[in-house]
């Protein structure tokens, strides 16, 4: 009886050192695999964003990765995308490996226009179409001899909502419709301006985004010469781009001491009621010589006079200059 008992015993231990046995082999096999999908997602997040300068202005630009495998598929590769994090004519693509690889940009276009090289780290991803490769993009610049040029635009047209696209340096204000243009309060109230980054000469268009039609397309020949009309003339100086458009004029400024809450200005003399008849106008913000200062453009050269005053109906407080 007692040796059953013991049979039964050894049964029943031996079965749960077996359970016991199956359930830590299943546990090693789920913690290695878990180890395995971890060790194949820590590589697959491994990436690299390599940029390239199209300074040479290719139509279409491509890649091809090469010492990692094909990281971006067999020949010709994939398309690179906008860098809107650089300047326009950066263009970028990401790689799904890390360091060192060897990659190709070439034009789609005509394929023996290329830069091969090789990424030797993380650090240095800012790439030429002279074959180099540079651990900053204005490294990169500068080495290509990339400048910016500001080009000024007189809205003697009064149009709403003013563009500017530029080509011939690739298109170096962005793919078409360009970018918005700044004021350039510091020539007058009627001057837009445009940051472009590459030196002259380029080909650039003015125009009304709201009616395309409206537009002034002209070369920048020289970084001497980047005043620009509707009229489709360019011009060497702000002054003379004025005078071609017949405005020809003069800024006044005022210091507004007295914080008068409206100033108006008036004109009279030899040259008529140029800025209308009584009270004038209404005179801009002068803020890029003081907080206090007020402008007016006058289209007159001087000998004239001038009324500053705060304007309210009926009765004001004149500063009178002759000019």
């Amino acid at each position: 009886m007692k040796q059953h008992n013991s049979t039964q015993h050894n049964l029943k231990q031996h079965y749960f050192t077996k359970k016991a046995t199956a359930f830590l082999l299943t546990l090693c096999m789920v913690l290695s695999c878990f180890g395995q999908l971890t060790t194949t997602s820590a590589k697959a997040a491994d990436s690299t964003t390599v940029y390239f300068l199209n300074s040479k202005g290719w139509s279409d630009i491509g890649a091809y990765v090469y010492g990692v495998g094909e990281a971006l598929g067999g020949w010709p590769g994939s398309s690179t995308q906008d860098a809107p994090e650089l300047d326009p004519q950066w263009r970028k693509v990401t790689v799904p490996a890390s360091p060192v690889f060897s990659i190709i940009f070439f034009n789609k276009a005509n394929n023996s226009q290329r830069a091969e090289l090789q990424i030797p780290s993380a650090s240095s991803v800012y790439v030429t179409g002279s074959n180099r490769v540079y651990s900053s993009a204005r490294d990169a610049e500068q080495a290509e001899g990339i400048t910016n040029t500001t080009v000024y635009f007189l809205n003697t047209k009064n149009w709403s909502n003013v563009n500017a696209y530029v080509y011939g340096v690739g298109e170096a204000l962005g793919g078409w419709p360009g970018t918005a243009t700044l004021a350039a309060s510091e020539l007058g109230d009627q001057w837009r301006k445009v940051i472009v980054p590459a030196a002259p000469s380029f080909s650039i268009i003015f125009f009304d985004k709201n009616n395309d039609s409206q537009r002034a397309e002209l070369i920048i020949p020289s970084a001497s010469s980047v005043y620009v009309t509707a009229s489709n003339q360019v011009y060497a100086s702000a002054q003379d781009a004025e005078r071609a458009e017949g405005i020809g004029g003069t800024t006044i400024y005022f210091l507004n001491s007295g914080n008068w809450s409206d100033v108006n200005a008036y004109v009279y003399g030899g040259c008529g009621e140029v800025l209308g008849g009584w009270p004038g106008v209404v005179a801009s913000s002068a803020s890029e010589i003081g907080a206090k200062w007020m402008k007016v453009t006058v289209p007159a050269e001087p000998d004239f006079s001038i009324i500053f005053f705060k304007y309210v109906p009926s009765t004001f407080s004149p500063v009178i200059y002759r000019y």
